[in-house]
């Protein structure tokens, strides 16, 4: 039930938000509804063991679910059906769906099969090798739905509940034991290890967003443990958040380890090690393992290590009965005879090539150590990543030139032996496929507005991929269009009122991720404004506003939402109001000389809420799009910097270049007219905020001279603003280079001193003095 706030307290511009109000949040990221707290974190290193991102399948995101049987992990699909499949270094493999299960939020293996549930009490009974629904298992009296789930192989039972609920269930449906209540729980995981236990890992999105709690099994209570994973890694969207968990004694031999799933785009898998297996008295991991490669795709790798020189414990190792390598988990060659911390190294010859997982580990009477890991792509690979794709617009035409580099090396860091065909994606869809090596492609866009471009090349044995190429294709007709994909608010655009409107990672209002929203938390009482750029309909009969946009209602109470216009920032005008329910869709709006202040050069408009955002839940905007009008025209001053080139110039013509800064950020254009020896000529350069440079050449005189070049600038939005820029240049007459002489001879006659030398010059004309006495 939600809290009542007193008057006085709704007052204040934001109030902290309230654990009691329950969300429904349509996002890639399922997110918790519960407030954040703080966190007593534990301040202990978990080593992180591996991590991959799953962005191998039809969706990136959307996946939490996540668990292994030791061979692949699985990962499962919260808003759909997509299980999908990679193996333990965490390459895609393949994905798949299970007639009649949904929705999964988190998953649990009990050594055969796979358990979890769509937030409900029927949890269903997966076997992902022949991908069938065994059966489905229904929970009686469970006190909420089961959103987390682990299993526990002490009691061969699962632990499971809902963001806040946590309790024991059997194989049969039966309620064994209610634990404490949790916070904010997403995915959980059994720890049969770790001392004092064992215990159930409680991925909490409380804090950070993606911390582990520990809940101790034999006293049925939280501990004071507590593990703000997320701080500890590395290269994750500020954004992520908790999602599905498991643990496993198969990922790296003689440890544990608990695997977490981060919610972003794409999903985000990190394994970090819980605890040791093996015994002290066995050897630790040999240290300073490499395998590479055989050079130009040869199916050999060349392994080398150092064996271990102390035990698990940390003791001085005193006996080391073997060393042994395995390759896929399956021993290939033992070091019968090892020397304690001495080198090694081993080549193995291969049949096939591919991802090849290699691991050493040494052996004593105390049994198996802790292994050390490696793994490498052997043999030709598939084409690595396309790098540096730029795309850009020719002139004002629907042409866009496509350029990129060709990757180096093969998708998995193999050996690239060619590059066969690439194919061309705009928007997800493919538009072409050019055959042979390229590094350019020019396509034609069928309208104006936003593209996004892939280039994908391939060989025979796979394909890669690159990074996308964004562009807006613009005829002159579209004034801005806003996909809000990069800083929030966009160059231009601005935010007043209040703190609620921000940037998310979602795309709930039907447009790509991110987009602009309007969020409930904190709670804020307000007018808050979300505005466009400045912009001209002085002349124009009439603008259209174009966007896409939903709603996502609370109550429907003491709020309203608008589309307003202004001219001047403060007094604004309606344009259309928003009704207060759940809505998806969008809108093409024209608005002309019947509008208030419309013909002004500084119109603008704006997404406005006004009341109580805790009446909301999210009000999310997307593709913002004007046509009709003309962008405000620069009314600052370009700053004039320098020339630069060279400073001498043999023969005819003179490269120069000119630099023109101009950091005002609203485009300008500026005239530069030079004067040489009575001659003049006029460059004309288009200017936006940087630095731009034009290289172009100069006649030089006729006679060799040194002398200036005056550049003359004038800025044509405000023709006050000049400066003379001057360059001297040194020009050298082109020098008379002859063929060489031929028929040197020489004679010397003794006690002379001299030497007689004749010759013919060059074209055959006979030298008028071919005699000539040298000293």
């Amino acid at each position: 039930m939600k809290k009542i706030i007193s008057l006085m307290a709704a007052m204040f511009l934001a109030i902290a938000p309230l654990s009691a109000k329950e969300r429904v949040v349509p996002s890639t990221r399922e997110l918790s509804p519960n407030k954040p707290s703080a966190v007593n974190t534990v301040k202990a290193q978990w080593d992180i063991q591996m991590n991959f991102e799953a962005a191998g399948g039809s969706v990136t995101a959307g996946l939490p679910g996540t668990e292994t049987d030791g061979t692949n992990i699985y990962l499962i699909q919260w808003n759909g059906s997509i299980i999908q499949k990679y193996d333990m270094e965490g390459n895609f493999v393949e994905e798949f769906t299970i007639d009649g299960v949904s929705e999964v939020r988190d998953l649990a293996f009990d050594g055969t099969y796979f358990y979890g549930s769509a937030v409900n009490t029927a949890v269903f009974k997966m076997d992902f090798t022949n991908q069938t629904l065994v059966e489905t298992i229904s929970i009686e009296g469970a006190p909420t739905g089961v959103r987390h789930i682990a299993y526990d192989s002490s009691n061969d039972t699962f632990w499971g509940g809902d963001w806040d609920s946590l309790f024991e269930f059997d194989k049969q449906g039966n309620i064994v034991q209610t634990g404490p209540a949790v916070e904010s729980v997403y995915g959980s995981a059994y720890d049969p290890y770790a001392e004092g236990g064992p215990y159930i890992w409680l991925f909490s999105q409380a804090g950070s967003g993606g911390v582990l709690k520990q809940f101790n099994i034999a006293s049925n209570s939280l501990t004071d443990v507590s593990i703000d994973l997320k701080a500890m890694v590395t290269n994750i969207n500020p954004t992520s958040v908790s999602g599905g968990a498991c643990s496993t004694e198969l990922l790296v031999p003689g440890t544990f380890s608990l695997m977490a799933n981060f919610q972003q785009e794409p999903q985000a898998i990190y394994a970090f090690e819980l605890a040791v297996t093996a015994s002290e008295d066995a050897p630790d991991a040999p240290t300073e393992f490499m395998v590479e490669a055989g050079d130009m795709g040869a199916l050999t790798a060349n392994l080398s290590w150092m064996n271990p020189s102390v035990t698990v414990g940390g003791s001085s190792l005193t006996e080391l009965d073997e060393v042994i390598v395995k390759r896929g988990g399956e021993q290939i060659y033992t070091v019968s005879d090892p020397s304690i911390g001495g080198s090694e190294n081993y080549t193995d010859n291969l049949s096939e090539g591919g991802m090849i997982d290699y691991s050493v580990q040494g052996v004593n009477s105390a049994g198996e150590g802790i292994s050390a890991s490696y793994s490498v792509w052997v043999g030709p690979d598939a084409p690595g990543n396309i790098e540096d794709l730029e795309a850009t617009q020719v002139g004002t035409t629907m042409d866009v030139e496509l350029t990129w580099t060709n990757p180096a090396v093969g998708i998995h860091g193999g050996y690239l032996e060619s590059i066969d065909s690439y194919t061309v994606e705009r928007d997800g869809e493919v538009v072409a496929t050019i055959e042979g090596t390229a590094t350019s492609y020019t396509d034609n866009a069928p309208a104006v507005g936003n593209y996004s471009y892939k280039i994908i090349p391939e060989n025979e044995l796979g394909v890669g991929t690159s990074n996308y190429a964004d562009i807006l294709v613009n005829d002159g007709s579209i004034v801005f269009l806003e996909d809000f994909s990069g800083e929030f608010p966009p160059e231009g655009w601005s935010v007043e009122g209040g703190p609620n409107w921000s940037s998310s990672q979602s795309n709930n209002a039907g447009g790509e991720a991110p987009e602009a929203e309007f969020g409930w938390n904190p709670q804020t009482i307000a007018d808050q404004y979300l505005i466009t750029p400045e912009f001209s309909t002085n002349g124009s009969e009439a603008i259209t506003i174009s966007y896409k946009y939903s709603i996502n209602d609370f109550n429907g109470q003491d709020y309203s939402l608008h589309l307003v216009s202004s001219t001047d920032g403060t007094n604004w005008d309606e344009i259309k109001t928003f009704p207060n329910e759940n809505f998806v869709g969008e809108d093409e709006i024209t608005i002309d000389s019947n509008h208030p202040g419309f013909g002004s050069e500084t119109f603008r408009v704006a997404f406005l809420f006004s009341g109580n955002s805790y009446n909301i839940n999210y009000w999310h905007i997307d593709d913002v799009m004007i046509t009709g009008g003309e962008a405000t025209p620069d009314t600052e001053a370009p700053e004039f910097v320098s020339l630069e080139g060279n400073t001498q110039v043999v023969g005819n013509d003179m490269n120069l270049t000119l630099v023109v800064s101009d950091q005002t950020g609203v485009p300008s254009t500026m005239e530069a007219t030079y004067n040489l020896t009575g001659s003049e000529e006029t460059l004309v350069m288009n200017l936006s905020k940087g630095e731009y440079t034009y290289t172009g050449t100069i006649p030089s005189p006729e006679e060799a001279s040194s002398c200036d070049i005056v550049f003359h600038l004038m800025d044509t939005v405000d023709p006050a603003n000049t400066a003379d820029l001057v360059k001297q240049i040194d020009f050298v007459s082109n020098p008379i280079i002859l063929d060489p002489v031929t028929d040197l001879e020489y004679d010397y006659t003794s006690g002379n001193n001299y030497v007689d030398l004749t010759w013919v010059a060059p074209g055959g004309n006979p030298n008028p003095n071919p005699v000539v006495g040298l000293e």
